[in-house]
């Protein structure tokens, strides 16, 4: 049974992940040209001409909010190329673990099948009056096989202690566990298909319907890398494992305590790794986290605000963060609401309603309600002659700005008027949508671990 059962481990072990190596001269590469867009930047300074779309100011202020996007993106492809780069060193240590611990099992199993041949023989020689001339002859090549298995593991050992310690240090250090989740994430978001769409973000994405169906998609892609990286880092760990077992039971050498000390602090050292990247899973709130950025990213790139606002935000309002600006909703007069992507508000334990006019800051917000990012609210309008013009939510009049709100806040009947109601999910009902998270064989597995 523990045959079969070291069998099947080594078989799994030896699944690997084939990532490319990706070299240190593209991350140099891109370290350069960030270099050189902000040494242009500061540049052009000096050359920036008034125009009648852009002041200076606002056109240094546009560049400085592109070179932030692209600080983003480049912090993105940098874990994901140490991300590959890490699995190319697990993928190296699930190899030779395989390799070390598969020399062994071979001599074992050649040692099992002698000692049945012997058992057989035994067999014969009460039963059927069988000599006993193959007694010798059995025993010195049974005791060659023991003599070489030994040898074999005494070997191995110290090479396969060596990998497991290497391995879960990489785990830990590298936060190869949470890369891969935010890859996870990131891999939902950049193929999520809207299939059906209202003409508005807060009709499309900020629904319970699309929050679940995100968690169900976040859930499936859970399951392949970062379920199989945690997967093999215990496969790891039970082979070297077996090996020490074996080692004390006779076939090597334990006089080492040295070694016994290293395979626990392997162990410790994956429980921290868990610990601190991947027993978040059994948090719904830090799941619906993870959902909620997948739903801000989708919003960018599919509910983009108009570019003369983004400019015209710039220009007007000095808004820092125009390249995220999304468009929410349109008025009935065909203006834009645009803002920062807002699911960050279906975290709000409370139902909650907050008008962004020029009452809004003698309001009472709920506790930790983000403030400064609802603060970014715009009303963009195209005029008859093409052109645009924005407004700051914060400088329309009470009753015609735009109101958020959840649950109970967007009873009318509260006596709150707005001309744009933009409604959110509560907390509660996004709690229950993300549930599907808890369906994940990686949370499963991690829960089974921890009990």
């Amino acid at each position: 049974m523990v045959k079969a059962q070291i069998n099947n481990q080594a078989d799994v072990i030896n699944v690997s992940i084939a990532f490319e190596d990706i070299s240190s001269m593209i991350s140099n590469q891109g370290l350069y040209l960030l270099k050189n867009r902000a040494s242009s930047i500061v540049k052009n300074i000096g050359e920036v001409r008034v125009s009648n779309v852009l002041t200076r100011e606002g056109a240094l202020a546009w560049k400085l909010d592109m070179l932030s996007d692209d600080v983003k993106q480049f912090r993105v492809s940098t874990e994901m190329r140490h991300l590959r780069k890490s699995i190319v060193q697990l993928d190296n240590h699930w190899s030779d673990i395989h390799l070390h611990t598969s020399s062994y099992l071979f001599t074992s199993k050649k040692l099992v099948e002698e000692m049945r041949m012997i058992l057989a023989d035994i067999n014969s020689y009460t039963t059927c009056g069988m000599g006993n001339d193959f007694i010798l002859k059995r025993a010195a090549r049974f005791n060659t096989l023991r003599d070489s298995s030994k040898s074999i593991l005494r070997q191995v050992w110290p090479k396969v202690l060596q990998a497991v310690t290497q391995h879960m240090n990489i785990l830990n250090i590298d936060s190869v566990f949470q890369h891969s989740i935010h890859a996870a994430a990131s891999s939902v978001s950049t193929s999520y298909d809207l299939k059906h769409t209202n003409g508005s973000l807060a009709n499309t994405l900020l629904t319970t319907r699309v929050i679940s169906d995100a968690a169900g998609k976040l859930a499936a892609s859970l399951d392949l890398l970062p379920h199989t990286i945690t997967l093999q880092s215990f496969l790891v760990l039970n082979a070297a494992s077996f090996l020490y077992s074996r080692m004390s039971k006779g076939d090597g050498d334990t006089s080492n305590m040295k070694h016994s000390y290293e395979l626990i602090s392997a162990l410790e050292t994956l429980d921290s790794a868990i610990n601190s990247q991947l027993k978040f899973l059994a948090d719904t709130r830090a799941g619906l986290v993870l959902v909620s950025d997948i739903l801000d990213a989708v919003a960018v790139e599919s509910f983009p605000a108009p570019t003369e606002c983004k400019e015209l935000a710039f220009e007007r309002f000095s808004e820092p963060q125009t390249a995220s600006l999304v468009s929410m909703a349109k008025t009935k007069t065909g203006g834009f609401i645009i803002s920062q992507p807002l699911s960050l508000l279906v975290h709000q334990d409370k139902d909650f309603s907050v008008e962004v006019s020029n009452v809004f800051t003698a309001q009472d917000f709920p506790r930790s309600f983000p403030v400064s990012l609802v603060r970014s609210t715009y009303l963009c309008t195209e005029n008859p002659d093409g052109s645009f013009s924005i407004q700051k939510a914060t400088n329309l009049p009470a009753g015609e700005g735009v109101m958020f709100c959840s649950g109970m806040g967007c009873d009318t009947n509260t006596g709150v008027r707005a001309k744009t109601v933009i409604r959110f999910p509560t907390f509660k009902q996004a709690s229950r949508a993300v549930e599907v998270l808890r369906s994940s064989k990686l949370a499963a597995f991690i829960k089974n671990e921890s009990e």
